[in-house]
């Protein structure tokens, strides 16, 4: 007889839910004692706001630490629904080692369908599952306030006889009622959200006012790694600052309106922050740490909104549009003035090495904006320009003669 291990973990979906979580991803590790998973929190819990062509995905995580082979295999148990809201919602499971698509089907026929094989691992050995849920686009008002949840047991078997063991439990409420209805109506797009000011480990947000709202929500990414940080409410405020940033990181920063219980669409700007290395999570104004445990999504974007340009290492109007004419121009004419004055006493080797370094200042401001690079250009500009006269002078001495 083959051990066999059970960790539950809790779904649930349900439409139109006030408070949205951004939940951990889930981490299990087995070895011969048994399968624990170091986080409790339901992957898609009943407080996440649901809408006709959302998305969402999470991921799991199983490690074998054991000597045996692990068999990993999942089950809906004590799924519930109303409105028969699970038809029209999607899921579907991915193996992220070789992007196969194990399950892509309805929830309804994912409670019907009983154990699914997800993979096998070998000794020493981890491997990843995604779960996407979609609300199919075509889902329509009568699935207001109508709920669908289960709970997804993992089931791991393999390795020796004579020991059976179960872990984990629900995690979240297991109330099977509706989830509360927003009826209060979307803050509109907010707009012109731009860093203003910065210092070390600084960063200055002003945008401007959107109606209806009751207050606004700020989230931003490290782009490194897509660490989430940000608040729920931040107040009715256009402008906030944000302390205890790593330096050196780019981070997108999303602003959005909410009025009430309804986010509108985000705006959105990616800034690259001065300043060293810190510790611990983002501060808000007050100080108050900026976590990611309670983040509201905002509403879906129905067009595009174009983000400010992004400023880098605090100078927010480096990049000029002009400076690409102008560079251009520049390059155009250097060979022509150099060619038709290279033997002429006012042009010497100084004024072509002004030139080139004034060329690039401008590629300075045009890509990098740091002004970092000084001392390298200067350098190379001294060597462009010998090497220009070294390769251009015999040839004028060789026509004279």
């Amino acid at each position: 007889m083959k051990k066999v291990f059970g960790i539950i973990l809790f779904f649930l979906a349900a439409l139109f839910s006030l408070s949205p979580v951004l939940a951990a991803d889930k981490e299990i590790t087995c070895n011969t004692l048994g399968c624990t998973s170091p986080t409790s929190t339901a992957i898609f819990p009943t407080s996440e706001i649901w809408y006709p062509g959302k998305s969402l995905t999470k991921s799991i995580r199983v490690i074998n630490q054991g000597v045996d082979p692990l068999t990993v295999s999942n089950i809906s148990v004590n799924f519930s629904n109303t409105k028969g809201l699970d038809t029209v919602m999607d899921l579907r499971i991915v193996r992220l080692l070789d992007s196969s698509t194990i399950f892509f089907n309805t929830l309804n026929h994912f409670y019907s369908s009983g154990t699914i094989g997800l993979s096998t691992l070998g000794t020493l050995s981890s491997d990843e599952y995604l779960y996407t849920v979609t609300m199919r686009p075509e889902a329509g008002n009568e699935y207001q306030n109508a709920s669908t949840k289960f709970d997804l047991q993992l089931n791991f078997s393999g390795g020796s006889p004579d020991e059976n063991r179960s872990i984990g439990g629900v995690s979240g409420s297991s109330d099977s009622s509706s989830a509360p209805v927003c009826t209060a109506q979307t803050s509109s797009a907010l707009t012109n959200l731009q860093v203003t000011g910065t210092t070390a480990n600084t960063v200055t947000l002003v945008w401007n006012s959107v109606s209806p709202v009751t207050h606004y929500a700020l989230i931003f990414t490290r782009l490194r790694d897509g660490e989430k940080y940000g608040s729920t409410n931040i107040g009715n405020v256009n402008t906030y600052t944000v302390r205890n940033l790593s330096g050196g990181e780019s981070y997108e920063f999303e602003v959005f309106g909410v009025n009430d219980c309804a986010p509108g669409p985000a705006g959105k700007v990616i800034h690259l922050v001065t300043g060293g290395t810190v510790t611990g999570r983002p501060t808000g104004l007050d100080g108050e740490i900026l976590g990611v445990d309670t983040l509201p999504e905002p509403a879906p974007l129905e067009t595009v909104i174009t983000s400010p340009t992004p400023s880098v290492m605090g100078d927010t109007n480096c990049q000029e549009p002009w400076w690409k004419t102008l560079f251009i121009i520049v390059t155009i004419l250097l060979p022509i003035i150099v060619h038709g004055n290279i033997n002429k006493k006012r042009w010497n080797k100084g004024f072509l090495t002004f030139t080139i370094t004034g060329i690039a200042f401008i590629v300075d401001r045009l890509f990098f904006c740091a002004h970092s690079l000084w001392p390298l250009y200067i350098i190379l500009s001294h060597i462009i320009a010998s090497f220009i006269f070294q390769i251009y002078q015999p040839n004028k001495k060789k026509k004279n003669s």
